[in-house]
């Protein structure tokens, strides 16, 4: 087993989005020897945006360099970062024991653990949508917009992120549409830009029905949509297609510790974060309750503070 393996930490952070590294931050400063564990990319969410408008301290803020920022910080204060995909949490007698899916196989023992695991986009499930993902079908404007420079794509979803999503595609594409099904729930400084920019045209009260491309190239060339009041079906002619549709919480590396959810699937957390395991807590967008950054922020300072707190007492 690695060295690096041996470690023992008081606080195991799960996630290294803005709950996990504020809950490393607020960790380190109260003493804690704690490990943040992030399989992918650091800033969690923030990978989803190309810039960040409403964090307070910043008019503006590219997404990435706010998420170095937080990692640095929650570096600089001694939390451990690793780069790691946790593949396991188990209860032992004196905390939990937390396996990564690496060539190690490595194991870290901790005394309490903070789920901060984030939530994943949700997919339209419709014909097509599989087939040609990666080949027109995205999930992140941040990462494939340079790809559809002079291009016609289709954003689908009335929240933050499809508005967000369009605004971005706006400044490289020739033409974006946005398919919503319900009247825009995105903030009304955004749908306001979206309304204001000529290169965006709202198809509302439209469902995708599938998407449709070329089986040869492997390339999307339309969607068919339908319009939920009159039945109305037409096909709108795209070389891209953006799924915002909202997220779905990642949990399973809860259900072997027997965490409770609620009935949407998020983290049933408490005020301070707590879950119904002793020595368990969330934050984040994996509790749900509202996923935009500050929240986040602010979730992962608490489940700092309330560990730092449950392990005093132990």
């Amino acid at each position: 087993m690695a060295e690096e393996s041996k470690l023992e930490f008081d606080l195991g952070i799960v996630g290294g989005g803005p709950a996990g590294l504020s809950a490393a931050v607020y960790a380190a400063r109260r003493g804690l020897r704690c490990a943040v564990f992030e399989g992918k990319s650091w800033g969690g969410a923030l990978a989803g945006h190309h810039s960040i408008e409403n964090y307070p301290g910043f008019a503006k803020i590219d997404s990435q360099e706010l998420a170095d920022k937080m990692r640095k910080q929650a570096e600089g204060l001694g939390a451990k970062l690793l780069v790691k995909q946790v593949g396991e949490i188990k209860p032992t007698p004196n905390g939990f024991l937390i396996k990564t899916d690496d060539d190690n196989l490595t194991e870290f023992r901790v005394r309490a653990v903070i789920i901060a695991t984030g939530a994943a986009y949700k997919n339209l499930g419709v014909p097509g949508e599989k087939e040609f993902s990666g080949r027109g079908v995205s999930y992140c404007a941040t990462c494939d917009a340079p790809f559809f420079k002079g291009k016609v794509v289709a954003v689908i979803g009335g929240g933050n992120m499809a508005f967000t999503t369009a605004l971005l595609l706006a400044d490289v594409a020739q033409r974006v549409f946005i398919v919503h099904r319900h009247p825009p729930v995105a903030e009304e400084a955004l749908v306001t830009r979206a309304r204001a920019n000529s290169k965006i045209e709202f198809l509302p009260d439209f469902v995708v029905t599938s998407i449709n491309g070329s089986a040869g190239s492997k390339t999307v060339e339309s969607v068919r949509i339908k319009n939920v009041k009159t039945d109305e079906e037409k096909k709108v002619a795209v070389n891209g297609v953006f799924v915002n549709v909202g997220l779905a919480p990642l949990t399973a590396l809860c259900t072997p510790l027997r965490v409770k959810m609620d009935e949407r699937g998020d983290i049933a957390a408490d005020a301070k974060q707590a879950s119904n395991v002793p020595g368990v807590f969330a934050a984040g967008d994996c509790v749900g309750r509202l996923r935009q950054i500050v929240w986040a922020a602010a979730e992962g300072a608490q489940a700092a503070l309330s560990a730092f707190d449950y392990l005093k007492k132990k």
